[in-house]
């Protein structure tokens, strides 16, 4: 075996034998020539550091030394280069180039230069970034907000560098733009992603609002919008019970709070009551912070006794307002009066009523004329005693 310890370009073209003899003087022999390929080297890859969107690009892969043939393919991040990107390659033996004829910020990325011939691969890369100025990707705009609720407000813009964004409110007192934190205070959130976060709206949020946006390339973006808040309809209290006696007049009160414009429905028991009902009258008013719908029962009925509900909303939500609304009648006398046992000393007596008796009291009068002359009878007064269920 011949052992070659370091083979130059110079060693190329050289012959050498192999010659064998054997004991009985035989002799055999072989000769070859040694090609020596050269392994292929790429020189840096440079790039401006000025480049700006739209201008023309080209990316050099020069081959300092190596044997042809060489072989040349170019990456994006790794990958193969997008054909959307519109990017030519032209090869020769010594060099290879892309050329990109209007850049932009799709293009920004990794290149990478790949040579190979029959002996070794290798690679350059270059990092391609230019400045682009801010262009929107969501334009603020004007915005209403719901009172009491989460809501964001979106602004952000693409560029290189990354843009930064600037939220102002105009202080109503002083005139002046503020930045949004100094005057909204913990209930307000801006995100680096451009967005303005409200964790629960308050009235104070309503006013003018400015986005900023800039990177320090071109001229910056600035939009203003107005923020309006916006009252969903609510009761402060949701039910209640409203005791009424048999034939009075009930009125039924429903304030609703909100914006306008307020719509109010009535329903009993689930079912719309009909405004157009002999007994009953509907009337509303508004009031500074939205409106109140009366329901008058004229002279209450038995059946009047039921749920009545004061459904209220607006274009931004609603809210239900329920009564429960109890009717008393007088108690029915009752029957069935008996005597279950005599003793020396009591009486035990039992009577009948109604199961839906609201009665509280009984009056037992007892005489011993046998003419029942009851206006001078004796008066026991006896409470009632309602079992728990």
């Amino acid at each position: 075996m011949l052992n070659v310890p370091r083979v130059t370009k110079m060693d190329s073209g050289s012959s050498y034998s192999c010659i064998v003899k054997s004991p009985s003087g035989e002799m055999a022999k072989r000769s070859f020539e040694l090609h020596v390929v050269e392994a292929p080297q790429l020189e840096d890859i440079l790039l401006p550091t000025d480049l700006q969107e739209g201008q023309i690009v080209q990316i050099h892969c020069n081959l300092k030394t190596g044997d042809s043939p060489v072989y040349y393919s170019w990456l994006k991040d790794g990958k193969k280069i997008p054909t959307h990107l519109k990017i030519v390659e032209r090869s020769l033996e010594v060099f290879s180039v892309l050329i990109i004829k209007n850049v932009s910020l799709d293009h920004c990325g990794t290149y990478t230069c790949v040579a190979a011939n029959h002996v070794a691969k290798v690679n350059k890369t270059v990092n391609l970034y230019i400045k682009v100025a801010p262009k929107w990707s969501e334009e603020p705009k004007n915005t209403s907000l719901l009172l009491g609720r989460n809501d964001h407000i979106s602004c952000s813009a693409t560029g290189y560098p990354q843009p930064q964004t600037h939220w102002l409110k105009k202080d109503v007192l002083s005139e002046t733009w503020r930045p949004v934190l100094e005057i909204a205070g913990g209930g307000v959130l801006s995100l680096s992603n451009g967005s303005l976060i409200f964790d629960s709206v308050a009235l104070s949020d309503a006013g003018l609002y400015t986005c900023h946006v800039e990177n320090g390339v071109g001229e910056p973006l600035s939009k203003t919008v107005w923020i309006s808040v916006n009252k969903p309809v609510t009761f402060d209290v949701v039910s209640r019970n409203l005791t009424a006696k048999l034939g009075q007049h009930v009125t039924i009160e429903c304030q609703a709070k909100g914006d306008d414009p307020i719509r109010i429905m009535w329903t009993r028991n689930g079912k719309p009551i009909n405004p157009l009902t002999q007994r009953i009258k509907i009337s509303e008013m508004k009031t500074e912070d939205g409106m109140t719908n009366i329901l008058e029962l004229l002279q209450t009925e038995t059946s009047d006794g039921a749920l009545y509900q004061c459904r209220a909303g607006n274009p931004f939500g609603a809210d239900v307002f329920s009564v429960h609304l109890t009717i008393l009648e007088p108690p029915i006398p009752p029957s069935d009066l008996s005597v279950d046992s005599i003793k020396s000393r009591s009486v035990k007596l039992s009577w009948r009523d109604m199961t839906k008796s609201l009665a509280q009291y009984y009056s037992m009068q007892i005489t011993n004329s046998q003419r029942l002359s009851w206006s001078t009878a004796r008066t026991i007064n006896i409470t009632r005693y309602l079992s728990k269920q």
